[in-house]
């Protein structure tokens, strides 16, 4: 249920819960200790967002954390070529999901946006091809369009020799925006196998 708050007990909910220190319950005029007067709360919310309030450090809260992760470590995944220099999804169950908020993994490899914003992604992917001589490229999509970006190449000169490919790229996402890896074979179709992969997008301003 949403609750009213008149400005006093708004500004003092506001501060404590910058201090780290959240009032217990939504219910209205349940702040226990000592209520601070408009003023002195928002003196003390100007010190501590300007660090300059003895003994306080401003916490940012729950609430407005947006991040999301997910990884594969020591794995098998298959990526079926079918096209040559066309991007491929790397997707199944081998990817798990790391730390999240405001973010979800769902099925399929997908990290999804639950909180429209720009984002930093940066990424990371172990590749290898059977066949040698392939020219493999990776990078990121968001909803199915590879992120030209923040791709990486490598020259898989070798066969079954793993290539690491990393990239970073600041991008605008809507509320169900989803992230996928990608990797393309611009040589030919044969397969290409990803060993380990992390991504990490992190909220670094407004949409």
């Amino acid at each position: 249920m949403r609750q009213r708050y008149n400005k006093t007990e708004s500004l003092n909910r506001i501060l404590r819960l910058l201090q780290n220190n959240p009032v217990a319950t939504d219910v209205p005029e349940t702040p226990q200790g000592e209520i601070l007067s408009e003023s002195e709360a928002l003196s003390d919310l100007a010190e501590l967002l300007a660090g300059s309030l003895p003994g306080q450090t401003a916490i940012v809260p729950s609430a407005f954390a947006r991040y999301g992760h997910m990884y594969a470590h020591n794995v098998t995944g298959t990526v079926d070529i079918i096209t040559q220099s066309v991007h491929a999804a790397f997707t199944g169950t081998v990817l798990r999901a790391g730390l999240t908020s405001n973010f979800t993994v769902g099925s399929n490899g997908r990290l999804i946006c639950d909180f429209a914003g720009t984002y930093s992604v940066v990424w990371s992917q172990s590749v290898l091809s059977a066949s040698a001589n392939q020219e493999i490229e990776a990078s990121f999509m968001i909803n199915g369009v590879m992120q030209s970006g923040s791709s990486a190449h490598a020259e898989a000169t070798e066969a079954n020799k793993s290539h690491a490919l990393f990239g970073s790229m600041i991008v605008k996402l809507a509320n169900g925006d989803t992230i996928r890896f990608c990797v393309a074979n611009h040589t030919g179709t044969p397969d290409l196998v990803i060993e380990h992969a992390n991504m990490t997008v992190q909220w670094v301003a407004p949409y």
